[in-house]
């Protein structure tokens, strides 16, 4: 059986069809490796992200820190960023006593300090001051009150603070405001040792931070 030499038409074909099942072939490759890794076509951006970046991508975990194994807390919707606080101070006698911050949030900064409220010297009766201290660029709304029923409802200027005073173990609850940010902190202070030379305050509680 004798073959014979394709046509130079034929051999044009052929090379053609060659050609362009191995340039398939390329494309094919070049679009697999720019995929590996990917679910469903999407690629994840670290969670050190921007938003913009993110936006339509996967998001990866934190890889380090307090937070490690779990995911940014701005890349979930609507869902609040929460905090806890536990801190404790001795009273100094006849003295206001230190300031000490309970948590920090976007809007600022709540600190209380362990006072003596009784003037007799040693014998100390536990008061507590609460302070917020706006930390925007602009003015807060801002609400607290306690477990006895005291209200207030004030409006907190750039670089300004809010402050109130609780003379006895109570509950508090502090809500400040600003361009539809919600900063919510909530606990109890507990006032030990009152007319004793050992008194102490002890504040416990958490805070919540709601955006947009």
């Amino acid at each position: 059986m004798r073959f014979r030499k394709p046509s130079p038409s034929m051999a044009v074909a052929l090379a053609a069809l060659v050609m362009a099942t191995t340039g398939t072939a390329v494309a094919a490759t070049v679009k697999f490796a720019r995929n590996a890794g990917a679910v469903d076509h999407k690629s994840a951006v670290s969670a050190s992200s921007g938003k913009t970046k993110a936006a339509g991508k996967l998001v990866a975990t934190r890889a380090k820190g307090a937070d490690t194994g779990k995911f940014a807390n701005r890349f979930l919707a609507h869902v609040p960023y929460t905090t806890t606080f536990s801190k404790g101070a001795d009273v100094t006698d006849n003295a206001q006593g230190s300031s000490i911050t309970l948590s920090k949030t976007r809007l600022g900064t709540l600190a209380a300090s362990c006072g003596d409220q009784r003037a007799a010297t040693g014998v100390e009766d536990p008061k507590v001051t609460f302070t917020f201290a706006n930390g925007t660029g602009d003015s807060v709304n801002f609400a607290r009150e306690t477990g006895s029923g005291g209200t207030q409802v004030v409006s907190v200027a750039k670089g300004a603070q809010a402050a109130f005073t609780v003379l006895n173990s109570n509950t508090f609850r502090v809500q400040v405001e600003a361009r539809g940010v919600d900063s919510i902190f909530e606990g109890q202070v507990r006032q030990d040792g009152a007319a004793s030379a050992t008194a102490r305050c002890v504040f416990v509680g958490h805070t919540e931070t709601v955006t947009p």
